[in-house]
């Protein structure tokens, strides 16, 4: 049988999560582990719904198909109907336990394979044989035997990992087709991420918001291009940053109808776990799954712009990764 590397959630943004199976996927690659990766994103996250979403239960497949086509969820969570994710994390805290790990599981990095035994002791999971000799990781960056895993992250190595183990849900790739032929098809697409909410206050991330510098970068391209064959296809956690590239631009700008932060609405909120998270998605789980859709589109849609003019965020960063149109971060 298969031996499973599962990657488990964190209490983070969609694309901090896409990021953490990109570097696990990148550890995997470079240390040549012959394990079957899987995400499982249960409760822990923002975007999970007990009745799940798309006919998926865990949040990676609501949006992406498994990374191998050797396993995925239902292989993994069938076989324990409604309590699946209920086995998932008792499987995990049990083994906690066992290892005197530390009270909080985010402090984990690698937890170590389980034995038999541990499984034995467990009556309602002993048919679940996948998990024997299981690796769980719930780290942004995984421990690998005890080591911080080191992993050059490189525009070349991210764009090789995107193509051999990222696929979008048939669903979600038909709504990026839909956009793109009816709004971008045929013209010079500039893309454009503005992270803003609770990114205006988190200068770790680099985050910076200056609108001259992006205009002033758009308005370079448009001199060189004719206006007409140009689309700018704005993206942002604010639809404030969306209408103002409207008001300046006009008609050539393009965006999709995403959950967003609106007027009025809180900066901070937090997550199930407690970690900081902007308000708007915090409002209830189903705002949260649909926006989990909504930006996994706009990605989709970035990568296919030929210009990607960005801030910080997890969004730019991953489709810096996985694309190699040229780039300006303002």
């Amino acid at each position: 049988m298969q031996r499973l590397l599962v990657i488990l959630e964190r209490d983070v943004g969609m694309f901090s999560l896409f990021q953490q199976v990109l570097n696990t996927l990148a550890l995997i690659d470079a240390e040549k582990i012959e394990r079957l990766p899987i995400a499982l994103f249960g409760r822990g996250c923002i975007y999970y719904r007990d009745e799940g979403f798309g006919g998926k239960r865990s949040v990676w497949e609501y949006y992406f198909e498994p990374l191998d086509d050797r396993i995925g969820e239902d292989s993994i969570l069938n076989p324990f109907g409604e309590d699946a994710f209920d086995v998932v994390e008792s499987l995990r805290k049990d083994h906690e336990l066992r290892r005197g790990a530390r009270e909080f599981p985010q402090d984990l990095h690698l937890l170590q394979p389980l034995n038999t035994q541990d499984l034995e002791n467990l009556d309602f999971v002993k048919s679940l044989q996948a998990f024997r000799d299981c690796i769980w990781t719930e780290d942004f960056a995984p421990i690998f035997e005890g080591q911080q895993a080191t992993v050059s992250m490189t525009r070349e190595v991210g764009s090789r990992l995107v193509k051999k183990y990222i696929r979008f849900r048939p669903r979600v790739q038909q709504k990026i087709d839909r956009f793109h032929r009816k709004h971008l098809d045929g013209h010079f697409v500039i893309g454009v991420h503005v992270r803003g909410t609770d990114g205006h206050f988190a200068p770790a991330r680099g985050v910076d918001i200056n609108l001259e510098t992006y205009f002033s970068a758009i308005d370079d391209i448009l001199r060189k291009k004719t206006r007409r064959a140009c689309r700018i296809l704005v993206a942002s956690d604010e639809e404030f940053y969306v209408s103002l590239f409207k008001q300046k631009y006009g008609d050539i700008v393009a965006s999709y109808d995403a959950v967003r932060k609106v007027e009025g609405q809180d900066i901070f909120g937090l997550g199930p776990t407690g970690q900081a998270m902007p308000a708007y998605l915090t409002e209830g789980r189903d705002t949260a799954v649909q926006n989990g859709e909504d930006v996994v589109v706009e990605y989709g849609l970035l990568c296919k712009s030929d210009v990607f003019v960005f801030n910080g965020s997890s969004i730019a960063d991953a489709v810096t990764y996985s694309v190699t149109q040229s780039l300006i971060m303002r």
